[in-house]
C-alpha cells in the first residue's frame, strides 16, 4: 500500500509568451511551500509561455530554461515538478510533458491528441505513446489537456 502523497496544484496567472516573468510568478507562489512539505507540484499546460502557437519563436531545446527552472525548483523543494512546455527537437515542435524529480531524473511524453479546432496540429507534432510514471509507490499516467478525452 503506497503512503499518502501530498500534491501542490499551481494555477498561475500566466504572462503571455514570457517565461522569465512566469518563472518569477511561480517562484513567488511556491515560496509558501517549504522544502519537503509536498511530494508533487503540478503545473498547467505550457506553464512557461501560455498555450501559444508561436513555437518557432518560443520553443526550447530540452536543456533550455524551463527544464533548468523545473530542476532547480524540484531540487530546492525536494519534490517532483510536472507540467508541459514547448520543445524544439530535430526540426519539429512538441507540446511535451515533463516530470522532473529532485535528483534530476526526468520522464517525458509528447501530447498525442492535438486540438485540431485550435490548429495545434499545424504547429506541433503528435506524440506516439503515453507513459506511466512510478513515484513513491504511486503510478501516474500523465495526460495533457485534450489527451484526457482519449484515455485508452
Amino acid at each position: 500500500m503506497p503512503k499518502d502523497l501530498s500534491l501542490t496544484i499551481v494555477q498561475p496567472n500566466i504572462t503571455w509568451e514570457s517565461p522569465l516573468d512566469n518563472f518569477k510568478s511561480l517562484n513567488k507562489q511556491l515560496a509558501k511551500t517549504g522544502r519537503g512539505e509536498t511530494d508533487l507540484i503540478v503545473l498547467p499546460e505550457m506553464f512557461s509561455t501560455g498555450f501559444s502557437m508561436n513555437a518557432k519563436k518560443h520553443a526550447e531545446q530540452m536543456e533550455g530554461p524551463s527544464m533548468q527552472w523545473m530542476f532547480e525548483t524540484a531540487q530546492g523543494l525536494k519534490a517532483a515538478v510536472c507540467g508541459s512546455v514547448m520543445i524544439r527537437e530535430n526540426g519539429k515542435y512538441f507540446n511535451r510533458f515533463i516530470w522532473m524529480e529532485a535528483d534530476g531524473h526526468y520522464d517525458q511524453y509528447d501530447k498525442r491528441h492535438l486540438f485540431t479546432m485550435g490548429k495545434e496540429d499545424k504547429t506541433y507534432t503528435a506524440g506516439k505513446e503515453g507513459i506511466v510514471i512510478e513515484y513513491k509507490g504511486w503510478g501516474f499516467c500523465p495526460q495533457i489537456c485534450y489527451d484526457l478525452r482519449f484515455p485508452v
